[in-house]
């Protein structure tokens, strides 16, 4: 943003306002071209405008990487909801999956608390 602002004619200080580096962490690497550019007398535009350049592109790998974790993120829920919608979809069309994993004694989930239980309790 800052480097479209640049090209466009404006004055640093309005760049700045319009952009948003006042108050961003670039504030600080802004400052720093200014200093150095009036220190040794390089051309200020044309380390502005790498520097604004740079900045512009860092911006954008940084919403590429919150999209693609965001997406991410979204994957992950679906796939921890799937067992339990299919659980509940299953129930629904008569088969009684619920009930077979948790009520009936050949279920696995009572099946493995039998056989823990007499561990957990010391007498095994």
């Amino acid at each position: 943003m800052l480097a479209v602002a640049l090209r466009a004619g404006l004055t640093l200080d309005a760049a700045r306002a319009a952009s948003g580096v006042s108050g961003s962490q670039h504030e600080e690497s802004v400052n720093s071209v200014v200093r150095f550019s009036r220190i040794t007398g390089a051309p200020r535009a044309h380390a502005l405008l790498a520097l604004a350049d740079a900045l512009d592109d860092a911006d954008q790998r940084e919403r590429d990487i919150t999209i693609a974790m965001a997406s991410a993120r979204a994957t992950t829920r679906v796939l921890l909801a799937l067992p339990a919608v299919t659980a509940v979809s299953a129930e629904f069309f008569g088969f009684a999956v619920i009930t077979f994993l948790f009520r009936l004694r050949s279920g696995p989930f009572v099946s493995l608390r039998a056989r823990l239980s007499p561990q957990l309790r010391g007498d095994g």
